[in-house]
């Protein structure tokens, strides 16, 4: 078996009970699982802030973010876990999921899996974001050099509205400057930039911080996205 089907594998062994049967429809194989996942995703982007045709919506009483529109942030090297199961329970919820990068198109995480991108950064409006999600992998590090990325991630932070940052994904908050004051985690590997920006590094599995969300690594995204559901729960008016 591919190493990065491995990868996906083992983290549902892991934690077998943690997205409901309707959040993960078949198996991950990367010849079915992007064909049946990405089209309703990437449905959401482009027909703009709305569900997928295709898709009846849950009933409201049945979810807690019904409606909300959640970008989540996509790049070449994205942590595959971290984009797809993130977006999959935040559709579970009945948020509208788009995926926002640099370009419209597709790209690849960093273990193989597709990952469409609907909108280009640039012509998002921080009003049209109700929350951001911002996966690790080696994305952060390449999106944090383009403006129109941490400027909608400082705009979306400025308004007050919810972020959620797991694994590298600390890079892009360091350089759209809302990390400074506040208590942060992530990979390891990101620590002493996280410092340096003049954050407090607590290694802990996932916390949140005022509007922020930080989760740690891969293994802990279980704990990240019960906070994640938490605070944009909390956050949105519908």
């Amino acid at each position: 078996m591919p190493g990065h089907l491995r990868e996906v594998q083992a983290f549902f062994w892991r934690h077998p009970p943690f997205l409901a049967p309707s959040a993960f429809p078949g198996a991950i194989r990367r010849s079915t699982a992007t064909a049946r996942i990405a089209p309703r995703i990437a449905a959401a982007g482009n027909h703009g802030w709305s569900r997928p045709a295709t898709e009846p919506a849950t009933e409201v009483n049945d979810v807690r973010l019904d409606g909300m529109r959640v970008a989540v942030l996509a790049g070449e090297g994205v942590e595959d876990l971290e984009y797809w199961v993130t977006a999959m329970r935040l559709r579970e919820e009945g948020a509208v999921v788009t995926s926002v990068g640099v370009a419209p198109g597709t790209v690849h995480g960093k273990n193989g899996l597709e990952v469409p991108v609907n909108r280009a950064a640039a012509e998002v409006d921080a009003a049209e974001v109700d929350a951001l999600v911002i996966p690790g992998g080696w994305m952060p590090d390449k999106l944090r050099r383009y403006p129109a990325v941490t400027d909608l991630a400082h705009a979306v932070h400025a308004a007050g509205k919810p972020l959620a940052i797991i694994c590298h994904g600390g890079l892009i908050g360091i350089s759209a400057h809302v990390v400074a004051g506040g208590r942060a985690t992530g990979s390891l590997g990101i620590r002493d930039d996280l410092v340096n920006a003049g954050a407090t590094w607590v290694d802990e599995p996932a916390f949140r911080d005022g509007t922020i969300v930080w989760g740690r690594v891969v293994d802990d995204i279980p704990a990240f996205l019960h906070e994640t559901v938490e605070l944009f729960a909390e956050h949105y008016d519908h």
